[in-house]
């Protein structure tokens, strides 16, 4: 995997794509390819049923989460 990678984490995700049926499922583990648009992948890491491999986290709630924990 890459960085940037966006990894399923969910059991399975529906994501819209290019396919000519419009929509694949994805199970956990799996990366999302280059057919599914960007803001799918925000939308998918927003409900934080994907991450980012080697980035930052773009949901909102994982980062408040991760700073609430942090109590240096």
């Amino acid at each position: 995997m890459a960085a940037g990678d966006y990894v399923v984490t969910a059991p399975v995700v529906v994501a819209r794509d290019g396919t000519p049926y419009g929509e694949s499922y994805y199970y956990r583990g799996a990366v999302l390819p280059a057919g599914v648009p960007a803001e799918e992948k925000e939308r998918l890491a927003a409900a934080e049923l994907v991450k980012v491999e080697g980035g930052d986290d773009p949901a909102p709630k994982t980062r408040r989460r991760a700073a609430a924990g942090d109590a240096d």
